[in-house]
Parts: C-alpha cells; sequence; structure tokens
C-alpha cells in the first residue's frame, strides 16, 4: 500500500492557501492582506509508488570540425552581406555548450558578446549557425571586450566566409560547373542559395574550405554549429543519423527526468529546504509562482566549478562533462524579447511625448506584453511537475547514440527523495479547487488591473495608474519567471511587495505573492525610474515637466490652470528646477517691462496659438487638458487669478528666424490684466479658522492647548484649500470639510488628534459625497498615507499645500548632511536602457532560506521554540498556532506544521 506522506501534506498546504485566499471577497483584499501561508515540504517514503518518472532528450549543440560532417538534407544555405543590424547574439546558445572552465574572466567577457548568423534550416527542426567566437579563451584581443567593436569585427570576418565561397564557386572547373545546384542559379548572390541533394557535400565542402581560410588571420574564428532545442524527444538520439561524428569536433546533450504524481488531481514542487543545502552559494535559487517555499535552481555559467553537492551529483550521469545543471517545476515561463522593460507601465509614464514611431512600437508591445501574460495564464491549467535537466559536453569520444534513461540513476534519485523534504506538494479538493484555481485567481487580478491602468491612463502618466501597472508587472516577472526581468528592480520589487527573496517585502513575510501599497517606492509623487524607458536626459525632463500636471487633471480649473502655467514655464526657462514665482505675483517686475496684456487676450493666444514644437511639452499639456474634459483658456484664466501674477515674461510665439516656434529673451517682461481676480482676504481666512478651531475643540479632537498656534499664527493650509474646494460647499458641511482637512495638517504637524473622533468625522463627510478619494481628486489630499494610522487610513495633504505653522521665534538655519550609508547597505543601482538582460546574468541580491520546516521533519524543537508556544488553555490549538506562526516570521524562524505544534503544545501542558 503506497504511504499517504505525499496526499496528507498536499492536503494541509491546500488547506492553508485556501483558507487564506477565501476569506476575501476581492482578490484585491487577498493580495493586499498582511498574513503568513505556510507551505510544508516532505519526504517520501516509496516514491516509485508515488510518481511517475519519464526521460526525454531536451537540446542538442553539435560543433562541427569540418561541416561535410552533416548528414541531414538541407535546401537553401543563407549567406548574405553581412552587417551589424542583421547579426544576432549567439552566447545563449553556446554558454551551456563550450567548456565555460578553459576560460578567464575577460575570455568570457567577449565570448557573451559574440554574434552570428543562421545559415541554414535542417530537415528534422535543426538549425546550421555560424558564430563568429574569440580565438583566445584566455587573452582575447581587447577590442573584443566592447559590444559594438566585437560586432564591427564580427561582419568583416563572416564576410570574408561568404566572399571566398564566392570566390571559390567562381574558380570551380567546367565540370564542376556543371552541377544541377549550379547550373540553375548565378554565383554573384548567395543570400539565398538553393543547395540540391545530391549536390550538398559539395558544397558544404566548399563552405569548409570558405571558413578554413577566413580562420587563418584573425583574432576571431567562424565556430559552425548544428543546434536544437526543446524537442522533449522520449526516444534515443542517433546521432549517426545527423552527423557523421568523425568530423565533429565536440556534442552537447540536453538530457531531463521529469516526475509527477500518479494522481493527476496532486501536484508537486520542489522545495526550497530540500535544495538550499544541496547547492552553494554560486547556483541562483529563483522562487515559482510567487511561492517562497518552492523554488528552481540554476548552476552557475562561469569559469568556476559547478557548486553542487555529492547526494544530488549521485543522481546524474558519469559519463562525459557536466556542464550545466538545473531542477525546475514545468510550469509556463516563456520568455517575450523586449527591447526594453515595463511596455504597459512605459506606456503610461512617458505622457506621449515619444516620437510618434516610437509611441506606436511602445504601445504595440504593451498589448503584446498583456497578451503574452495572458497566454502564460491560460497555459496554467495542466498538472504540476518537476524536472532535472542535465548538460552533457562530449569531446573527442563522442557517443553514436544517447539514450536518456542511462545517463540517470533512478534508485540514486529514490533515495534523494526518501532522504530529504526535496518536494512542496498541493491536492485539489473533490470541487476542483487547489493551486491551480487560486493562481487563475491571482494571475487574472494582476493582468486585469494591468490592462486596466492601461487602458485608462495611457499616455497620461498618472501616478496611481503607473506605479500600479508597474507593480503588477513586477508581480507577474516575479510568479512566471521566479525575479524581475531586470536586476536593478530587486530593490524596487522588495518595496513594492513582491518579491519573494527579500525579508521587508511583504510576498516574503506571506510565503505567497502579495502587494504593497503601490506608492511605497516613492517618496513623492514621482514616477518610475525614466531610465527604464529612455536614456535621454532632455525627454526624461520633458516628463518630469509634464507629470505634475497629469496628476491634476481631475481637479479643477484653477489647479490645472496653476500646473500648465508652471510647464509654460519650464519651457520658457528650459528646466524644471529653481523657476521663480514669487516675482511675478510682486509689486514691481523682475526685469525690464516692455508692454502689458489683458489675461483674456494672453489665455486664448495660449490656447490656440501652435508655436510649441518639440522640446517644448506645453502642447502635449493643451492636449491632455482638452482629453480630460477642461477649457485650457479657463484653466490658464483661473491659474493666474489663483497664483495672483502681475508679470509674466514677454515672450514671443515666432522665433528670430521667423518660425513657429514660442521664444524668449529672458529680460523682458509683461504686465497682465488680472480683471475679475478675487483673493481670499486675511479676514475670511482668520474666520474660517476660529470656526474650524471652535468646532474641533467641541468634537474634542485635540487639546485646547494644541489649538493655540493655530489660533495665533493661522493655519497655513486654509488659503489654498479654499481655492480648492468646489463654490457650491457652504455652511455646516463647508465647516466639516475644513475641519477634518486641518485635523490631518495637525497630525503632520505632530499635533495629538483623537483618531475615533476622527473616524466619525470623515464617515460624516463621506456620506454627504466628500470622501478621501473626491479630496485626492481636487489635490487638496496626496498619494501617501499618514505613518502609523490605519484605522482608518488617513492620507497626507497634497505635496505643494504648506503644512508647517510659521511662528515667529527664532530658528538656526543649516545644511542637511547627505544621508550615510550604513555599513553592509546596498543602495540601488542606476543603469542605462538596455533589452531584457539575459536571464543567466540576473542573480537575486541575497539568498533566502526556507521559512516552513517540512512536514515530517524529525528536527528537535528547541528551547527557543518552546518559549513561543503558548500554554494557556482558554486559548484553542488554533489560536495558539496563529500566534506562534506569527512570532516565527517577525523572529525569522522556520515555522512547523499545525500537527506538529498541537502535538508539542499537549506534551508541554502535561510538565
Amino acid at each position: 500500500m503506497a504511504s499517504r506522506d505525499l496526499f496528507d501534506v498536499g492536503v494541509v498546504n491546500t488547506e492553508n492557501l485556501l483558507d487564506a485566499y477565501q476569506q476575501y471577497d476581492a482578490v484585491s483584499d487577498f493580495l493586499h492582506a498582511d498574513l503568513h501561508i505556510g507551505l510544508h515540504a516532505t519526504t517520501l517514503s516509496h516514491p516509485q509508488q508515488l510518481l511517475s518518472f519519464s526521460f526525454d532528450v531536451d537540446g542538442l549543440v553539435v560543433e562541427f570540425n569540418k561541416v561535410q560532417a552533416l548528414q541531414g538534407l538541407l535546401h537553401y544555405l543563407f549567406l548574405p552581406k553581412f552587417n551589424s543590424q542583421i547579426l544576432s547574439p549567439h552566447y545563449v546558445y553556446l554558454k551551456k555548450h563550450v567548456d565555460l572552465s578553459k576560460y578567464t574572466s575577460n575570455g568570457l567577457t567577449a565570448l557573451k558578446n559574440c554574434v552570428g548568423y543562421q545559415i541554414a534550416n535542417v530537415d528534422g527542426g535543426y538549425h546550421l549557425l555560424m558564430t563568429a567566437v574569440p580565438s583566445s579563451t584566455t587573452d582575447p584581443d581587447t577590442r573584443l571586450l566592447k559590444k559594438q567593436l566585437y560586432s564591427t569585427h564580427a561582419v568583416e570576418l563572416l564576410n570574408s566566409v561568404t566572399d571566398d565561397f564566392k570566390r571559390l564557386l567562381r574558380g570551380l572547373s567546367a565540370r564542376d560547373k556543371s552541377r544541377p545546384t549550379l547550373q540553375k542559379q548565378g554565383t554573384s548572390n548567395t543570400a539565398r542559395f538553393n543547395v540540391l541533394w545530391q549536390d550538398l557535400p559539395f558544397i558544404m565542402s566548399l563552405l569548409d574550405k570558405a571558413v578554413e581560410e577566413a580562420n587563418s588571420c584573425c583574432f576571431l574564428q567562424v565556430m559552425l554549429t548544428l543546434n536544437q532545442f526543446g524537442q522533449k524527444d522520449p526516444d534515443t538520439l542517433e546521432l549517426t543519423d545527423i552527423v557523421d561524428v568523425t568530423d565533429v569536433k565536440a556534442v552537447s546533450v540536453h538530457l531531463a527526468v521529469k516526475f509527477v504524481a500518479i494522481d493527476y488531481d496532486q501536484h508537486i514542487l520542489l522545495s526550497r529546504y530540500g535544495l538550499q543545502d544541496l547547492v552553494g552559494a554560486r547556483g541562483k535559487l529563483f522562487s515559482v509562482l510567487g511561492m517562497h517555499e518552492a523554488t528552481n535552481f540554476q548552476t552557475n555559467l562561469d569559469h568556476l566549478p559547478l557548486d553542487v553537492a555529492k547526494p544530488l551529483l549521485a543522481v546524474l550521469s558519469k559519463h562525459g562533462k557536466l556542464n550545466f545543471l538545473q531542477l525546475y517545476v514545468d510550469s509556463p515561463h516563456c520568455h517575450l524579447q523586449m527591447p526594453f522593460k515595463h511596455p504597459v507601465s512605459g506606456a503610461i509614464v512617458t505622457c506621449g511625448l515619444s516620437h510618434p514611431n516610437s509611441q506606436m512600437a511602445m504601445l504595440s508591445r504593451a498589448s503584446t506584453y498583456l497578451r503574452h501574460m495572458t497566454d502564460l495564464k491560460e497555459r496554467l491549467v495542466a498538472q504540476l511537475g518537476c524536472r532535472i535537466e542535465q548538460v552533457l559536453r562530449f569531446q573527442g569520444d563522442v557517443p553514436l547514440c544517447v539514450d536518456p534513461s542511462a545517463h540517470f540513476d533512478l534508485e540514486g534519485l529514490h533515495a534523494l527523495l526518501r532522504q530529504r523534504a526535496m518536494l512542496v506538494p498541493f491536492k485539489d479538493t473533490t470541487s476542483g479547487q487547489g493551486l491551480l484555481s487560486t493562481l487563475d485567481g491571482v494571475l487574472g487580478s494582476l493582468i486585469d488591473t494591468l490592462a486596466s491602468a492601461y487602458s485608462s491612463s495611457e499616455g497620461v502618466g498618472r501616478f496611481d495608474e503607473s506605479w500600479k501597472a508597474f507593480q503588477c508587472e513586477l508581480a507577474l516577472e516575479e510568479m512566471f519567471y521566479g525575479h524581475p526581468l531586470s536586476s536593478e528592480d530587486f530593490f524596487l520589487s522588495a518595496s513594492l511587495g513582491t518579491s519573494t527573496v527579500m525579508d521587508r517585502s511583504l510576498t516574503h513575510q506571506r510565503g505567497f505573492i502579495g502587494l504593497a501599497p503601490h506608492s511605497s517606492a516613492s517618496s513623492e509623487e514621482t514616477p518610475p525610474p525614466l531610465h527604464h524607458w529612455t536614456r535621454d536626459e532632455l525627454q526624461k525632463l520633458r516628463i518630469e515637466r509634464l507629470w505634475p500636471l497629469c496628476q491634476t487633471l481631475d481637479a479643477g480649473p484653477a489647479v490645472i490652470g496653476v500646473a500648465l502655467i508652471r510647464v509654460l514655464l519650464g519651457d520658457l526657462y528650459r528646466r524644471n528646477a529653481n523657476i521663480p514665482m514669487s516675482p511675478f505675483s510682486s509689486d514691481s517686475p523682475p526685469g525690464k517691462l516692455v508692454g502689458a496684456m489683458t489675461l483674456e487676450i494672453l489665455t486664448k493666444d495660449l490656447e490656440t496659438k501652435n508655436s510649441f514644437p518639440v522640446p517644448n511639452t506645453f502642447h502635449r499639456a493643451r492636449q491632455l487638458v482638452q482629453k480630460a474634459g477642461k477649457s485650457v483658456k479657463e484653466c490658464l484664466l483661473q491659474g493666474f487669478i489663483a497664483e495672483k501674477l502681475h508679470f509674466f515674461p514677454a515672450f514671443k510665439f515666432r522665433d528670430i528666424r521667423g518660425g513657429k516656434k514660442i521664444w524668449w529673451n529672458f529680460k523682458d517682461f509683461l504686465h497682465v490684466h488680472l480683471g475679475a481676480e478675487k483673493p481670499f482676504h486675511m479676514s475670511e481666512l482668520a474666520t474660517r479658522t476660529l470656526q474650524v478651531c471652535t468646532e474641533i475643540e467641541r468634537r474634542s479632537l485635540a487639546y485646547s492647548r494644541s489649538l493655540e498656534k493655530y489660533r495665533d499664527h493661522g493655519m497655513p493650509w486654509m488659503a489654498k484649500t479654499l481655492e480648492r474646494l468646489p463654490p457650491t460647499l457652504k455652511g455646516t458641511f463647508l465647516v466639516n470639510v475644513l475641519t477634518f482637512i486641518s485635523s490631518v495638517g495637525m497630525l503632520q504637524n505632530n499635533d495629538y488628534v483623537d483618531f475615533n473622533h476622527l473616524k466619525d468625522l470623515l464617515q460624516a463627510i463621506s456620506l454627504q459625497g466628500m470622501a478621501q478619494d473626491k479630496l485626492q481628486k481636487l489635490q487638496i489630499l496626496g498619494k501617501f498615507t499618514i505613518e502609523k494610522v490605519y484605522r482608518p487610513i488617513i492620507w497626507k495633504l497634497h505635496q505643494d499645500i504648506p503644512v508647517r505653522v510659521q511662528q515667529n521665534t527664532p530658528c538656526l538655519l543649516s545644511l542637511r548632511p547627505p544621508p550615510k550609508q550604513e555599513e553592509g547597505e546596498v543602495l540601488q543601482p542606476e543603469e542605462d536602457v538596455q533589452a531584457v538582460e539575459d536571464q543567466d546574468d540576473i542573480r537575486p541580491p541575497v539568498r533566502s532560506q526556507a521559512m516552513c520546516l517540512p512536514a515530517n521533519s524529525s528536527k528537535l524543537w528547541t528551547q527557543d521554540e518552546c518559549a513561543l508556544v503558548n500554554l494557556d488553555k482558554c486559548k484553542t490549538s488554533k489560536q495558539a498556532y496563529t500566534a506562534y506562526v506569527k512570532c516565527c516570521v517577525e523572529l525569522k524562524v522556520p515555522s512547523r506544521t499545525f500537527n506538529a505544534f498541537r502535538q508539542k503544545r499537549k506534551a508541554l501542558q502535561k510538565q
């Protein structure tokens, strides 16, 4: 009879996951919840009875001495005039094939720059590649250490092969020129050279000669390889059907064993607890499907030895040289190659300021990204199993055939599964609920949130949508690939809560994918790092200039108008920082006064004139305001009134050459007539302040002594608040709203406010239509919460509303010293835009340890662990276990299963 360890632990893990998932009505609430989901690994007493094992060949690379050894048929040979644009990186095809132990650090750097071209498709799904590789593995030419120079010399080398091949064709004897292949086509163009089967050995011999001549005098040499990947062929590989092994230099074969549960409703994943002691620091562990306790493993791809323990090596082949080893869950994880990361959030963040061609490409890639993630989600429906894949290199003694089952010790694998807790199992319920249904709901929620942010804010850089999209992209990458696709995002993913390995991340604390507040990675209302989408400093400046306006589009005309004016001044001053505003509202002009203009005429011209070409941003700003359904003229008019501007730069709508381009000499200014300006006078501000102070005292929101400074010096946020509130607010309701806003201001001034009474006030004004989200749209409240206030969550005042009370007390002003980097702290690196990085170059910044002990662990309880057990008999075992798990998470101690805890608690209570 088969043992039940796989079944029993699978049931417990599924219950733990479903209990957490199903207690929330919305998936988004589940993803943001601060909880812990215990997922435990197990050993298998009888793995042969519980698991099904199969073997396959999953890849092949043949390196030729002479390509004439090719036995398969090819129909066309592609030898065009090469340039750097048509060459592709070939390190991805060679990194597991070559013997990296022979390379130095510089040699490996040069090899990573190698490029080449696919010169033929061979029957059977094989590809013939021609690659320019460094001649020296230890001391490569220094020019090869730079990608651009490498590509330039590779083009020269490969073109010499093409030229020599053409020369050999032209120099053939009349007898050879009568061959059918040469009779049907010319020899001047070999970009698509048709090769008939009867002439294949002869044409390949000419290619061998051309390669030999090209390799005679260069620090690069041509490598010809035949490869095929991902075939998962269970049959024996007959190399003699593909090549003549006598003319083969080396062969590398990808061999795998797959094991799944015999019960189709059971899923198995590799456990972090079982693998962390079998692999060294040079290898890489990546989480699986957003679960900390499940992991994939890859050995190092460098010149150092593989860092794998003997118990794991005992499972593998004793023949050939082990070049690479990976253990992974067989789940959907196909990569989508893109020229930059985060295309969906990029389409939002860049505010539509990119070149039209670049913008169109960005939108296309964003749509492709969403479709790709949806496709991966839809493919996550099959039973989950595990694979062990090894890459064996044979050089010199190349086998004639390769049987995948002969290169694994199945008994050794059984022993490993019996002795070590290698698997994290799940068992679906009778209704079909379990791991896959939970993942489907979570992935669906993330993709829907991402698609919603994209559809609602594409080209409009809104803070919330930008960071939500960025966070969802990181979460999807964590679930499908086990890590962010860019190494520079590891620290951002920790702040946003999606990292499975960083201690401060919410996902790490939960044990399952989770989301922190989307504003957690930003100290102000700033966009995600712009270097993901552009390297151009001017383009970054334009996005940063337009970004504040995008946050005001839901506010009133006055707020939008002020932001529009700042965009215009940024274009005029050609910078974003240190733009003076106060001189424009003073009684004397800040420079030479050259004329006067009514505000009506100025705002109308700014609305209609097309004098704002790139790199100006005001034209795009007008488009955004109009798209939001607002009048540009009205917003500008209200903005001038709100800021009380009397003077403005005397710019012209044509430059000195007569072109339609705004121009200003930085000296001349205009006097603008503000007309119907109605500023709030100090008497009205003082009245509102006294009313609010009285209401705060009446509602017992704060102590009377805390209100004295506001009665004496005023509330600095009151003027801006009155400007931004709708004019329809009157009477008591207006006072209540001002009281709530002032309570937030007092909290930011570190004054005591009673949260219970504040909650009642918030509920009252929310019922009347002035909830916090409405105040955020009016730009009165910002995007960041008051620290250490959770019930209710209170948002801070908007960043451009003054908060600090200016008291007439002397103070000393000093420069703030730069922040010191503490010992051991790692700062987030800044990198240029580049293609999505090769996954073998990405390594988690920390090696995370398992947070849950295996279900059948024999590890003895320590005194510190026993101290975490609540022995109060008034508490149920479940309540005590919940408190125990919480303590384990806080102390970073691996927690035990509920059954193990319950048995230990009973034993301790009897003592």
